[in-house]
């Protein structure tokens, strides 16, 4: 009967295969000797605990493949019995009697192998990334985001969506702040045989024959989709060429962002809501030992957080509301200050201020803050009719903060009136009246022109929410390989 091939994190509780011999492949975390008898503990990645292997002699350097020596690091093939450990382990083991059974794959030059059994900090670990996923900490980073995505992936599955994959490369700039990583697609004018144009800030657009850039968010292309298959999201890279070195900000990260036909704000707050409430509930299913070990080791808040995120409804407060509340508790309570303390309606509501309402005033509740000030809100939203500032002065957008974090989903409805949207790209220059060949977005003016639908969506940034859930600070440290400014290795 061939040898049964098993991952740690199976192999590790297969007390069904008890006594027979089975095999497992990783590296090595620990060496350890009692006597003639080797102690190794061996992990593969699927798994925050080790697979202990028990040899029953004594693995010195002439009883290993060609005299290489194990060192913690090595790449190592196992083959043993399965065992009952130890009662205090309350897992299974692999016990070896002969010394063939253990082939080594890859060596490790102990010496210098960074990766030893002691804290690393995570600023350590971002400067060795190629290694850095054999540390507990990313290796159950990297299952949670796995998982999470997975459970995203399912939850729209299950409400019917479509998942669309809007493109990387763009003309628009769907957030209108220019903050965009512009695409170098041909070559210097200067470096031109036929070109005597000596300027090397000359660009030549000879590619797509016009400016490209990376995109900053899938929603505008998302919303063609939902203009005739009604229920769509994206889940893709977006990138931000922010001036920002902060441990929120990433050059680089991945949006959710589903939009929705036949929908208003309301019904996009509900989808936001669930949305979040299921996928927390399944990364709580099925990474919980992950899950564990970040709320022993990282933030002790992470599970009653979570539950109460998953169990207990969200809260609901109006930007207006919100402005006036912070401008009482400030005005009251001489100990509240904040960095940004000039409270005005109209403002940006900075992170602290986001941070501050879902922590302290609604008592660690993630809550949704509605009906912004158009001005401080992208063109596409869809003006309302509330009375605080009077007709459209208020647009029907939501934010949703979180403790900790403070943004974590931001979205609206979107304007679905032709001159009305049509007025709002003129106001931020986003049209030319006078030259339609000049009209980059003409084509998110004709959605409006050709079977108009009311319909909403938002956008969850994913690396956020996996701060949210494991309790990291730095979001540079829930992303495999973090882009940022200044900062762009491998």
């Amino acid at each position: 009967m061939a040898t049964k091939k098993l991952r740690v994190a199976i192999a590790r509780h297969a007390n069904n295969l008890i006594g027979e011999t089975i095999s497992i492949s990783g590296w090595i975390r620990t060496i350890r000797k009692q006597g003639k008898i080797t102690f190794l503990e061996v992990n593969d990645g699927s798994s925050l605990n080790n697979m202990q292997i028990v040899a029953n002699f004594d693995l010195d350097k002439s009883d290993n493949n060609k005299n290489k020596s194990l060192s913690i690091g090595s790449c190592v093939n196992i083959q043993g019995n399965l065992v009952e450990g130890p009662k205090s382990h309350g897992e299974m083991e692999i016990q070896l009697n002969n010394k063939n059974d253990l082939n080594l794959i890859g060596s490790c030059d102990a010496e210098t192998y960074p990766l030893q059994k002691k804290y690393h900090s995570v600023e350590f670990l971002r400067d060795i990334l190629h290694l850095r996923p054999r540390s507990n900490t990313a290796g159950a980073i990297l299952r949670v985001r796995s998982e999470l995505a997975h459970g995203i992936r399912i939850f729209f599955h299950e409400q019917d969506f479509l998942e669309i994959n809007t493109p990387i490369l763009t003309s628009n700039d769907c957030e209108g702040a220019g903050e965009m990583f512009e695409i170098l697609q041909g070559h210097d004018a200067s470096n031109n045989n036929n070109n005597n144009n000596n300027n090397s800030n000359s660009k030549i657009y000879d590619f797509f024959n016009n400016p490209t850039y990376l995109t900053v968010s899938g929603q505008l292309h998302a919303e063609i989709f939902a203009s005739s298959m009604t229920n769509v999201y994206t889940f893709g890279p977006t990138f931000r060429a922010e001036n920002s070195n902060t441990s929120r900000h990433l050059a680089e990260f991945w949006m959710v962002e589903p939009e929705i036909a036949f929908a208003d704000l309301q019904d996009a707050m509900s989808l936001a809501e669930n949305c979040l409430k299921y996928s927390i509930k399944h990364v709580l299913e099925h990474c919980t030992e992950d899950i564990e070990f970040f709320n022993k080791r990282l933030d002790k808040n992470v599970m009653n957080r979570l539950t109460k995120t998953m169990d207990e409804p969200f809260q609901y407060i109006s930007y207006t509301d919100a402005i006036d509340m912070l401008k009482k508790d400030v005005s009251t309570n001489p100990k509240l200050i904040f960095e940004h303390d000039d409270i005005n309606w109209g403002m940006n509501l900075q992170s602290e201020h986001e941070k501050y309402i879902s922590e302290i005033v609604f008592n660690g509740a993630p809550t949704v803050i509605h009906h912004y000030p158009k001005r401080i809100k992208p063109f596409y939203m869809k003006q309302s009719k509330e009375e605080d500032g009077g007709y459209g002065e208020i647009v029907e957008a939501i934010d949703l903060v979180v403790p900790k974090i403070g943004e974590l989903i931001g979205g609206s409805a979107r304007e679905d009136d032709y001159n009305k949207l049509k007025q709002a790209m003129l106001q931020h220059e986003l049209l030319d009246e006078g030259n339609n060949d000049n009209n980059e977005l003409q084509w998110y003016l004709d959605l409006r022109k050709y079977g108009s639908v009311p319909h909403a969506g938002f956008g969850l940034g994913f690396e956020r929410l996996l701060q949210y859930v494991s309790g990291i600070g730095n979001i540079r440290d829930v992303v495999p390989m973090p882009r940022s400014r200044n900062s762009c290795s491998m």
